[in-house]
C-alpha cells in the first residue's frame, strides 16, 4: 500500500488493537489502552511513520506517545517476549527466526532497560534536545558512538532538531556483517500509542494529564544514572503546559527568583519569561525566555547567590538630622501628585541648597542636582567612584535629590527635605517592595557597598523597605 500512515488512518485503511494494561503504584491503580502491536495496513503489514507524523497520529487516534516507562509493562504484560517474532514485513523478509527473536530480545533490552524515548517499535529511540515541542518521553544526551555497552548507528531525522539511534542490526543496516560500520537511513518507526482516556482508582481520567503532572504512574520512579533524564515539554509564553510551567515556576521560587504577586500560578505570561531570561542570564545559557531541557538541567544545582553586606553604621534619627543639617520649619502643603508636599517657611532652603554637577547623571536629565551643602562632595566622589568602577550601567534612571516633602506616608520630613538623599531605578525598587536582586535589572544592590563607603546609607534596609533610596548618614568632609 503505497500512503503514509497519517492517509491510511484518515482513510480508515489501517488495523489496529488495544490491550490492557494495569500499572499498581502503591494504593493507586491504572488502566491504561496501550498498542497491542503497532498499526498495519489491510495486508497485515506494519505502517511505519516518522517522528513528526507520530504526533499528527496521536491527534487522530486521540493518543499520546507511550513513554519508556509504559513501554516497559506493556511489554510485560504481553506475549510478546514468550513468542517469537519473526518479520514479515519489507526489510526483514529472509531473516531467521532464531536471528529475529535474538535482535527483538536485543531491541526491546534498549527500551526497558532505561528511559530511551518515546516511540513504539522496541529498538529505535530518540535523541532529542527538545526541540520538538509536545515530545514527551527520555532522551541520551551523549556523544558517544556506544549507550549501556551497545554499539549505536546514527540515523537520518525528518524532523529538524531531532537526533535517531538505533542498535546495530544486520536487518536495518543492510549488512549481513554485524562488523561493519554504516549509517542506518531509515528513520521510520512502527507506532505504539497509549489511549489518552483512563482509569484511576476506578474515575475515568484524561492520561495527558498524568503526562502533563509528571506523575510517576506514567513516567515510573527509578532514578537512571548517567545522563538519560526525562524531558517536558518545551515551554514558551502562553504555554497549555499548566503542570509542567507551574513546575518551573515552582522550580525559579526555589532559587530566590520572585515571582510576586502571581507565584506559581500556571500561567506562562510576560513576568515568567523575564524571570526565565534573568535565570538563563545568571546560568549563562541563551537569553530566549523559553524552556528546554537545558533550563531543568543547570537549575538543578542552586546558583551562588550573592548578599549586600551588613551596614557598618545606622541612618540618622530625626533629632540627629535637624542637629546636623538645620532645623526646618514648614507648613504642610499636598498636591494631587505630591500628598507630601510642603511649603518651608524660616528662609533654610537659601542657607543650606547648593547646585552640585553631576556629570555621570547628565544622560538621564540631571546634569545639576540641588543638594545640602555639607554633603556635595562626597556626593560628586560617589558617582565618580562609580565611574571609575565600571559600575555606572547599574544607573537606569534618577528621581531626584532635594524635594521638600514627608516621608511617604508619615507626618514627618523626609532627608529629601534636607536635601541629603537621592533616588535611583525606582521602577525596580519601589517602597514597600523587596528591592531588584543581584542579576535583575535595575538591581542597585552592586551599588550599596560603594555608596556606604561615601556614608550614605541603604534604604533597602529599612523596615519599610525603600530600595531606591539612599539617605546621607556620615558626613565625609
Amino acid at each position: 500500500m503505497n500512503k503514509s500512515i497519517v492517509q491510511a488512518i484518515d482513510d480508515k485503511d489501517y488495523s489496529h488493537e488495544w490491550m490492557r494494561v494495569v500499572i499498581n503504584q502503591g494504593s493507586d491503580e491504572l488502566v491504561l489502552l496501550m498498542s497491542y502491536d503497532s498499526l498495519k495496513d489491510d495486508e497485515g503489514v506494519r505502517l511505519s511513520c516518522s517522528p513528526k507524523e507520530m504526533q499528527e497520529c496521536c491527534e487522530r487516534l486521540n493518543a499520546l506517545p507511550s513513554t519508556p516507562f509504559l513501554l516497559d509493562h506493556r511489554f510485560d504484560q504481553s506475549c510478546i517476549k514468550n513468542e517469537p517474532q519473526p518479520k514479515y514485513y519489507p526489510g526483514g523478509v529472509g531473516m531467521s527466526e532464531t536471528l529475529a527473536v535474538a535482535e527483538h530480545s536485543h531491541r526491546v533490552d534498549l527500551v526497558v532497560g532505561g528511559q530511551t524515548g518515546s516511540v513504539g517499535v522496541p529498538g529505535k529511540f530518540w535523541v532529542a534536545p527538545l526541540a520538538v515541542e509536545n515530545l514527551y518521553g527520555g532522551h541520551v544526551i551523549t556523544h558517544e558512538s556506544t549507550w549501556k555497552g551497545i554499539k549505536m548507528y546514527p540515523c537520518v531525522s525528518g524532523l529538524e532538531g531531532l537526533k535517531v539511534f538505533q542498535a546495530r542490526s544486520s536487518a536495518h543496516t543492510g549488512f549481513n556483517d554485524l562488523e561493519v560500520e554504516g549509517t542506518h537511513e531509515d528513520y521510520m518507526m512502527g507506532l505504539v500509542v497509549v489511549f489518552r482516556q483512563g482509569e484511576l482508582n476506578g474515575v475515568e481520567v484524561d492520561v495527558k494529564t498524568l503526562y502533563d503532572e509528571g506523575s510517576s504512574l506514567v513516567w515510573g520512579t527509578e532514578q537512571f544514572s548517567g545522563s538519560i533524564v526525562a524531558s517536558a515539554p518545551i515551554l514558551i509564553k502562553g504555554s497549555p503546559h499548566t503542570a509542567w510551567v507551574k513546575s518551573w515556576q515552582a522550580r525559579l521560587i526555589s532559587l530566590g527568583i520572585s515571582l510576586a504577586p502571581y507565584g506559581a500560578d500556571g500561567d506562562f505570561g510576560t513576568l515568567t519569561e523575564d524571570k526565565t531570561e534573568l535565570i538563563q542570564k545568571i546560568y549563562g545559557l541563551p537569553e530566549t525566555g523559553i524552556v528546554t531541557h537545558l533550563e531543568w538541567e543547570a537549575t538543578e544545582t542552586p546558583f551562588e547567590r550573592k548578599t549586600v553586606p551588613l551596614a557598618t553604621f545606622k541612618p540618622l534619627t530625626r533629632d540627629q538630622k535637624q542637629d546636623k543639617f538645620g532645623y526646618i520649619a514648614f507648613k504642610h502643603s499636598p498636591l494631587d501628585i505630591n500628598p507630601e508636599h510642603i511649603v518651608i517657611t524660616n528662609g533654610w532652603t537659601q542657607d543650606h541648597i547648593i547646585g552640585v554637577k553631576i556629570p555621570q547623571l547628565k544622560s538621564l536629565g540631571y546634569p545639576t542636582a540641588y543638594v545640602h551643602k555639607l554633603i556635595a562632595k562626597q556626593l560628586k566622589d560617589f558617582f565618580q567612584a562609580l565611574e571609575d568602577e565600571e559600575l555606572l550601567h547599574y544607573i537606569k534612571t534618577c528621581e531626584g535629590f532635594w524635594v521638600p516633602r514627608l516621608v511617604r506616608g508619615r507626618n514627618y520630613l523626609s532627608s529629601h527635605a534636607h536635601g541629603t538623599a537621592f533616588d535611583i531605578n525606582y521602577r525596580w525598587n519601589q517602597l514597600g517592595a523587596n528591592p531588584a536582586d543581584w542579576y535583575e535589572e535595575g538591581t542597585v544592590k552592586p551599588l550599596v557597598t560603594v555608596a556606604e563607603h561615601y556614608g550614605f546609607y541603604w534604604g533597602g534596609r529599612f523596615s519599610r523597605s525603600d530600595g531606591n533610596h539612599f539617605e546621607a548618614a556620615i558626613l565625609k568632609g
